[in-house]
C-alpha cells in the first residue's frame, strides 16, 4: 500500500463520520421529534425546519470541499514521498565529515560461511576517505587511506605501505568513486561512471549503482547504497566473480 493511501485513512475516517452526522440531521430530526412537533405552534415547527435546511446544506459544502481538494492531496503526498538524485545529493552534501563504525560481511564462493570484520570509516569532504580494521590479536590490521587520486593501502605489522594512483588504476578507481562521490553528493561523478536506480524517499532511500563500462564490471557488479536523509546505513557490493559484501553502518556522535 502506497505512503498517499496511508496518508488518506484519517481523512475518510472524519469523512465517514461527517457523511453519517449529514444523515442524521436530514433523516433523524423529523422522524424521531413528530410526537414533538404535534403539539408544537406551526411557527415553531417551521423555525426548526429552516435551521436543518441551513445546517444540512452547510455540512453538504464542506463535504463537497473536501472531496475536491482529496486528488490534490493525494498527488501531493505522492509527491513527497519520491526522492530525484539532484535531492539525494543536496541532502549529502550537507555532511562534511562523518566517522562510523562499521560491521562487513563477505560471501565468498570458496568459503561456507561469511567472513566478518569491524572496523571504523572516516569521511572528510570532499575527495578523504578512509577503512581501517579493527587490530587483531597479533596487532594486525588493514587501512586504506584514499587522498585525491592516491590511495594508500597499510597492513601494518612493520609492513611498508603500498601507494597506488587511481588513474593508473581505473577497476579500483570505480570502487573508490562509487563511494566517495556518494559520500560528497556529486552527482554528475556517479552519471558518469554509473547506471543509477534510486527508489524510496528522502526519509528513506536506496541507490543502486552499475558501472557503464564492462571491463568495470568485471571487477563490480553493482554497488546497493542504503540510507535515511543524509545519513549512509548500509554498503552492499557484488562483485565480477559473484561475490559479495555486506556492510552496515553505524555513524558515531561527535
Amino acid at each position: 500500500m502506497n505512503e498517499s493511501a496511508t496518508a488518506l485513512f484519517p481523512i475518510m475516517a472524519w469523512l465517514a463520520r461527517v457523511t453519517c452526522r449529514i444523515t442524521c440531521l436530514v433523516r433523524c430530526p423529523g422522524q424521531a421529534r413528530t410526537m414533538e412537533t404535534r403539539h408544537q405552534p406551526e411557527a415553531v415547527t417551521a423555525g426548526r425546519r429552516f435551521w436543518m435546511k441551513i445546517h444540512s446544506r452547510l455540512a453538504l459544502y464542506a463535504l463537497a470541499a473536501i472531496l475536491a481538494g482529496l486528488p490534490a492531496y493525494a498527488a501531493q503526498q505522492d509527491h513527497a514521498g519520491s526522492v530525484s538524485l539532484d535531492q539525494l545529493m543536496a541532502s549529502l552534501r550537507t555532511v562534511g565529515h562523518v566517522n562510523a563504525r562499521y560491521i562487513e560481511h563477505r560471501y565468498l564462493h570458496a568459503l561456507r560461511s561469511p567472513l566478518e570484520t569491524r572496523g571504523t570509516l572516516r569521511f572528510d569532504a570532499p575527495d578523504s576517505l578512509e577503512k581501517a580494521t579493527d587490530p587483531s590479536a597479533d596487532g594486525s590490521f588493514d587501512r586504506i587511506a584514499i587522498k585525491g587520486n592516491l590511495v594508500t593501502i597499510d597492513r601494518g605489522a612493520g609492513t611498508p605501505p603500498i601507494i597506488l594512483g587511481l588513474t593508473e588504476h581505473p577497476e579500483i578507481g570505480v570502487l573508490v568513486e562509487s563511494i566517495r562521490a556518494t559520500l560528497s553528493g556529486e552527482g554528475e561523478a556517479l552519471r558518469r561512471i554509473f547506471d543509477i536506480a534510486l527508489s524510496g524517499s528522502l526519509s528513506e532511500w536506496q541507490l543502486i549503482l552499475q558501472p557503464h563500462d564492462a571491463r568495470q564490471r568485471d571487477v563490480l557488479q553493482w554497488m546497493r547504497i542504503s540510507g535515511f536523509g543524509e545519513r549512509i546505513t548500509a554498503i552492499d557490493t557484488r562483485d565480477g566473480d559473484g561475490d559479495r559484501t555486506e556492510m552496515s553502518i553505524v555513524e558515531l556522535k561527535p
